[in-house]
């Protein structure tokens, strides 16, 4: 049985520090009393747990008996809150240990007043699509956004399209299960309904999404990948196209997993979650992965551990782990405040005990710089082990080695103060930085090691793509020199073929082409064209048959070597 540990990292009152780590030794001395109490010997794996620190006033931690005197000195102590079976421990403990404090017991099925209302993940009391709603109203989250195609759920009745954006709009058509139409504008909010302004069969008006958890409104699904799949190879790269292809409410963000045939996709604001495709199981009808219905920060960052696992970063600088082996059971198992905001960039080392996060500043006690420090996690027991200072600015993207000696990063920010387009090696082990790597007059957005761990690529605004000798820390070659911002690569299995893509909203037309370049040779093998806006990042399937692609307006596809039949 899984357990969801937290570990916050509370920015509080200047009193409190800011952390999150592995908890300190004074938890040992907090288990230890409360293992004595219920005559067990209890790990924290027994417990849902958290911690966090500050300075009291007197020697009581906040928690004086009426009658007893206190030495009125500041004492520095941590609050731990355990939980055990129905019960919730609240111990504190003074930072030198000789005081142990068991300070309230809160038995939640006698303080429980009313039996709670589960939370239906559906819902959200507010979100950026409909802030600030009616009392008493909530929204579900949409699956949909403007400029895509969708349509009326096929399994459900046919949905009204209405003249105004409420149920007293004039019937104008009704649409039946399985119709497609383009949606233009929306969505507008109105008692608890989401609507969306759509042109069907050439007449325009309203429609719901749906309401009480049921969609009445979806994707329209992918068509099915073909059954003839050949691995994708520089002798073949030149003859890939794009044989399925999806839209929906995604941000230009994706994953695909490092064995088996997952691909997860971050959703845009609204859906606040990670979309979540199987590549071959029919038709590529996409599964929503939500982030805790209590806390709906939209994820900017995610990779695949080698097994089933997700790690996620979001815009309040949290990093979540999530177990998706169960399609019915999805679980968060790991949450942690382990920034102060924008988690850019996580990674998941080969072995799934490491993970790395960076955001805009750690939360840490390491007594480093803590402002774009990147942190390194131990996975089981949920501790900082180390902190990778040295950027000085924004560190875009994370990449393991694939023995996991070494972690790849790469900073840069668009018009800064601070010049730092770097590329750096690190010992994840030990925080040392092995390696600085010049060689991007821009920031660089991506990183990725080759399959056989020699080569490091990076990718940067400035058009650059670099091949770095690993060994030497030095450049192999120079892939492309400049044009179209580069922001996103990919090696396929076998490290022979790399794909680039990128654009930039400004420069006109938009460069959104996809180019596959033989490794060895140093060669573009030729150009996939299909997408008309940036492409943000690009995956290849654990087995090469697969090539993913995203795009900043809610495209995505999937390109093979077999032909639709």
């Amino acid at each position: 049985m899984f357990k969801r540990l937290i570990i916050m990292a509370l920015l509080l009152l200047p009193i409190v520090t800011a952390q999150a780590q592995g908890a300190p030794d004074q938890i040992n001395d907090a288990l230890a009393d409360l293992s004595q109490r219920v005559g067990r010997n209890l790990t924290l794996n027994d417990l849902f747990w958290d911690w966090s620190q500050e300075d009291f006033g007197d020697t009581s931690l906040g928690c004086g008996q009426e009658g007893t005197s206190y030495a009125q000195v500041v004492t520095p102590a941590y609050i731990f809150n355990f939980k055990y079976g129905s019960i919730m421990y609240e111990y504190r403990v003074s930072a030198d240990r000789q005081i142990v404090i068991l300070c309230s017991e809160i038995d939640e099925n006698e303080a429980a007043q009313a039996t709670p209302t589960a939370v239906d993940p559906n819902f959200i009391d507010s979100f950026a699509v409909c802030a600030n709603p009616e009392p008493g109203i909530v929204y579900q989250r949409t699956r949909l956004v403007a400029g895509i195609q969708a349509q009326v759920s096929r399994d459900g009745e046919p949905n009204n399209l209405r003249s105004a954006p409420n149920r007293e709009g004039e019937s104008l058509a009704q649409m039946p299960p399985g119709a497609i139409f383009t949606i233009q504008a929306g969505p507008e909010c109105g008692s608890g309904l989401l609507w969306w302004q759509v042109n069907y069969d050439g007449t325009v008006g309203w429609t719901a999404e749906g309401n009480s958890g049921e969609y009445w409104l979806e994707p329209v699904p992918g068509r099915a990948l073909p059954t003839n799949l050949s691995p994708i190879t520089v002798a073949n790269a030149a003859s890939l196209t794009d044989v399925a292809r999806v839209e929906l409410n995604v941000t230009s963000k994706l994953v695909a997993s490092r064995v088996g045939s997952a691909v997860a996709v971050a959703g845009d604001i609204g859906t606040d979650g990670v979309w979540l495709f199987d590549l071959y199981t029919g038709e590529l009808a996409p599964q929503l992965l939500r982030t805790a219905p209590t806390s709906p920060a939209q994820i900017i960052s995610l990779d695949f551990g080698p097994d089933a696992r997700l790690v996620l970063g979001d815009r309040e600088g949290n990093v979540r782990i999530w177990d998706t082996a169960q399609r019915t059971g999805l679980l968060e198992v790991t949450f942690l405040e382990g920034h102060q905001s924008d988690t850019g960039a996580v990674a998941f080392n080969p072995d799934g005990t490491q993970i790395a996060s960076v955001g805009s500043v750690a939360n840490t006690l390491q007594p480093v710089e803590r402002s774009n420090a990147i942190i390194v996690w131990n996975v089981e027991s949920i501790s900082q082990v180390a902190v990778l200072a040295g950027h000085r600015t924004r560190v875009n993207a994370l990449d393991y080695s694939p023995d996991g000696t070494l972690l790849a990063s790469g900073s840069g920010v668009i018009d800064p103060q601070t010049v730092d387009n770097s590329v750096r090696l690190w010992n994840p082990a030990t925080g040392e930085q092995i390696a600085l790597l010049e060689g991007h007059t821009a920031p660089v957005r991506a990183v990725a090691f080759s399959p056989d761990g020699t080569l490091l690529a990076s990718a940067g605004l400035d058009g650059s793509i670099i091949l770095w000798d690993v060994a030497s820390r030095t450049q192999s070659r120079v892939l492309q020199t400049g044009g179209t911002p580069a922001l996103a690569l990919a090696f396929n299995p076998d490290g022979t073929l790399l794909a680039s893509a990128g654009g930039a909203p400004d420069i006109q037309p938009i460069d959104s082409a996809i180019r596959l370049w033989d490794v060895s040779a140093g060669t573009e093998l030729g150009q996939l064209s299909g997408h008309t806006s940036l492409v943000g990042d690009l995956a290849f399937s654990a087995d090469g048959q697969v090539l993913i692609s995203v795009d900043d307006v809610r495209n995505i596809r999937f390109w093979t070597v077999a032909s639709v039949g």
